[in-house]
């Protein structure tokens, strides 16, 4: 997660959100219209559709999650639909 703090972008790992008595994270309400949101999520490693058009890179890909080809693309590649 990115926070901006002071007017400076400071990264937190997931690790430090998740509250140790619940094992949840607290919900956070973000501005998606705003300039901050916009930056973030330029800067954040998402898939997109174009990642599962060369075959060699899904293999890649699943391989660092230890899933077949077929199997990373029915759990991840519905998370670029909305491109």
């Amino acid at each position: 997660m990115v926070s901006v703090q002071n007017g400076t972008f400071v990264p937190i790992p997931f690790s430090q959100m998740i509250d140790p008595k619940t094992g949840k994270t607290k919900v956070r309400r973000v501005d998606v219209a705003s300039n901050r949101f916009r930056i973030a999520r330029d800067y954040m490693i998402r898939l997109r559709k174009s990642d599962f058009a060369n075959a060699d890179a899904v293999s890649k890909m699943a391989g660092v999650v230890k899933l077949s080809a077929d199997d990373f693309r029915k759990q991840f590649e519905h998370v670029t639909a909305h491109e």
